[in-house]
């Protein structure tokens, strides 16, 4: 190590051990000054990502839950839908976003929600995308709470 940087070191130690306390570094807090995305550039993001996968691996189809597509069809029957869903056709896809099950003659989208959708964050996340779908298909949205 040169001089230099030596006496760069000792300098910088001085300026924070004044008083002899430790002075930190500031940090910069950068998700105050943050831009937040739009509904818009969110919608590009999830459909670029989705393409990106289907270019490397193939057809994307997201995990699901056997149990779910259980309950949507017993939904289904008693309430006289036809649901799509990831065992019968595929999961529906409306701005890069993936449907439990979407009954195409009566527009009507169906989700199961399961025991990580009672987070309050998640919920958030649950209300912005129920309105973006809603808006986009016109369609009804049933919620079936399973926690």
């Amino acid at each position: 190590m040169s001089d230099t940087q030596k006496r760069k070191i000792s300098t910088t130690k001085k300026q924070r051990y004044k008083d002899g306390t430790y002075i930190h570094r500031k940090r910069i807090d950068l998700s105050s000054s943050r831009r937040r995305h739009t509904a818009k550039t969110k919608e590009i993001i999830r459909e670029k990502l989705i393409s990106r996968i289907e270019k490397l691996n193939g057809k994307y189809s997201p995990n699901y839950n056997p149990y779910v597509c259980k309950v949507i069809d017993e939904y289904g029957l008693q309430h006289g839908y036809n649901f799509q869903h990831a065992e019968n056709g595929g999961e529906f896809k409306v701005l890069g976003y993936f449907v439990d099950g979407y009954d195409k003659k009566k527009n009507t989208v169906i989700e199961v929600l399961e025991k990580y959708h009672s987070n309050p964050k998640q919920q958030e996340r649950d209300v912005m995308r129920k309105k973006e779908i809603t808006e986009c298909l016109g369609c009804k949205f049933i919620e079936v709470k399973l926690y």
